[in-house]
């Protein structure tokens, strides 16, 4: 049964609170609140390897990263620096573990950077700039290494798509805009991206089995 794209955005709410439930009882793959164990991957110096294995996943997907390239001043007057920029998507990921405190801000900069336009968006990005919040993998059958698990900083629901027109993935807020962040193409419908994928659709990867990466 072809489901529409409306049923799709419903099915993928109700799955993100149903892995943030998940979240708050028990995940066997998940990291625990723990001192961090910093990484080397891809020439870069990650503080943990939740971090790495972030990176080793974008790079998977042939999603362009940068590592903390840029500090922010947020509308309360405190500083943040995000863990990831994704600079060709327009989007900033944080990388917490279970139980590590820290959310509010990636929060607060959501809120500041998300589309506030009163009618037509007129900003860089459709629908405004994506922050994410990124946790470790969640254990899957079949899946070695688990499946990627985040949500929206903004508490709504972030999907995963692959556009037909660029070949490039990127994640779209549905509510928002279902524009390709990389070519900018908008079929009626969002039959670009075919279909989006949700946290727990996606494989995850781990940085010290990324051989050809790690010299």
């Amino acid at each position: 049964m072809e489901l529409s794209l409306e049923r799709w955005i419903l099915l993928g709410e109700a799955i993100y609170l149903i892995a943030r439930h998940v979240v708050s009882e028990r995940s066997p793959l998940m990291t625990l609140s723990r001192e961090p164990v910093p990484r080397r991957y891809n020439w870069t110096d990650f503080r943990s390897t939740l971090e790495s294995d972030w990176a080793a996943t974008l790079d998977s997907l042939g999603i362009e990263w940068e590592y903390e390239p840029t500090k922010f001043t947020l509308p309360s007057g405190a500083w943040y620096l995000p863990d990831f920029h994704l600079p060709k998507i327009g989007t900033w990921l944080e990388v917490k573990g279970t139980g590590v405190p820290g959310e509010e801000k990636a929060r607060e900069l959501a809120e500041a950077l998300v589309c506030h336009c009163e009618a037509t968006c007129k900003c860089a990005w459709p629908g405004g700039e994506i922050v994410l919040l990124g946790h470790a993998s969640l254990r899957s059958p079949g899946k070695r290494f688990g499946v990627m698990h985040w949500y929206d900083a903004l508490g709504g629901n972030a999907l995963l798509g692959q556009c037909s027109h660029c070949g490039k993935r990127s994640w779209v807020r549905p509510r928002h805009s279902l524009t390709c962040r990389y070519c900018k193409v908008n079929d009626p419908g969002g039959r670009h991206f075919g279909n989006l994928l949700n946290t727990g659709d996606v494989d995850f990867r781990r940085s010290d089995r990324i051989e050809e990466f790690d010299f």
